[in-house]
């Protein structure tokens, strides 16, 4: 039933927008193509586009033969990308990237100046309150309301929590800590140990196909390219390698994605969690992920309802 109402959902949804009278998906395009007109009509009067789109197909092109994964044959093992793939093919295109905005900021003046103003203008609406450093710590704004919470509670549940809570920021400062420790690995991470050939016309000098731009190529390589790994040679190669990126709370999600139950396959089939069922129990994980830190249970059956109704209650005028 849920699969019959899934594909019921898509063709409903497909009628609306595309065959219904007025043509509502015709409408939201121009909608959003008239509001953002101006922009688009500096862009084209500041920025090359011929150049400019042949850039992003050749980044469009290498970023496919990163990412798809080839299939292995008998005598071949699968060749999976890792984030050092990535970051090379980023820092091979970065210099595209400067070249646009280099053109938009030297010929687009007033289009430079709406985008100054905008910035500036969402910049206010972070802005805290004037209030005293000692109201505006941790929580800021919730910091207050939070503290009339916890003052309520006995002597005894306050002492409790606070060493609770004491652990759970010290968990938390070190998931951080792992982060950035992470970022710093996919930074200097290596590409993979059999990387696929990204070999195109504007970079490599090789023949152009009939779907590669028709115009000479803008950069050239500092020498030969590679015949394992072209992104290598005008590029170091980094020291580290590491298949998995920054972020303070992946430990955690990976925890709920592996002890996740799963219904048994036979109606008498005994219950198993997804790194069960998949044998990954005992696979390398990102550091700090094997600890999911202290347990808060207590804390949110205390306060968790009250702490609704407060984010309920701010929420309607944020």
């Amino acid at each position: 039933m849920s699969s019959l109402l899934a594909v019921r959902d898509r063709k409903e949804i497909i009628r609306v927008l595309c065959k219904s009278n007025p043509d509502h998906l015709t409408t939201g395009v121009r909608t959003v193509v008239s509001a953002f007109e101006p922009v688009i009509r500096h862009i084209h009067n500041a920025v090359d586009l011929s150049d400019s789109v042949s850039d992003l197909q050749v980044f469009l092109q290498d970023l496919i033969k990163v990412g798809k994964i080839p299939v292995a044959s008998k005598d071949s093992e699968t060749v999976i990308p890792t984030v050092g793939d990535f970051v090379l093919l980023l820092k091979k295109h970065q210099s595209s990237l400067h070249k646009f905005l280099h053109q938009c900021c030297k010929n687009g003046q007033e289009l430079v100046g709406w985008y100054l103003e905008w910035a500036k203008s969402a910049a206010t609406h972070f802005r805290q309150e004037d209030l005293p450093a000692s109201k505006l710590e941790a929580a800021g704004k919730l910091t207050i309301p939070l503290n009339e919470m916890f003052q309520v509670l006995p002597a005894e549940k306050q002492a409790a929590f606070i060493s609770i809570l004491d652990a759970r920021s010290k968990y938390l400062d070190e998931m951080h800590a792992s982060s950035k420790a992470r970022l710093d690995d996919v930074l200097v991470s290596v590409p993979s140990s059999t990387p696929v050939s990204i070999k195109s016309p504007s970079y490599w000098g090789s023949r152009p196909s009939s779907r590669a731009p028709s115009r000479a190529p803008s950069r050239a390589p500092s020498r030969t390219p590679s015949p394992t790994n072209p992104l290598a040679t005008t590029l170091p190669l980094p020291q580290k390698s590491t298949d998995y990126g920054p972020g303070a709370y992946l430990a955690r999600w990976q925890d709920l994605l592996d002890n996740t139950a799963l219904t048994p396959s036979t109606p008498s089939g005994p219950v198993k969690t997804a790194a069960e069922n998949v044998g990954t129990t005992d696979r390398e994980q990102p550091r700090g992920s094997k600890d999911t830190g202290p347990d808060v249970t207590p804390i949110v059956e205390e306060l968790g309802q009250e702490f609704r109704q407060l984010l309920a209650g701010r929420s309607i005028y944020w």
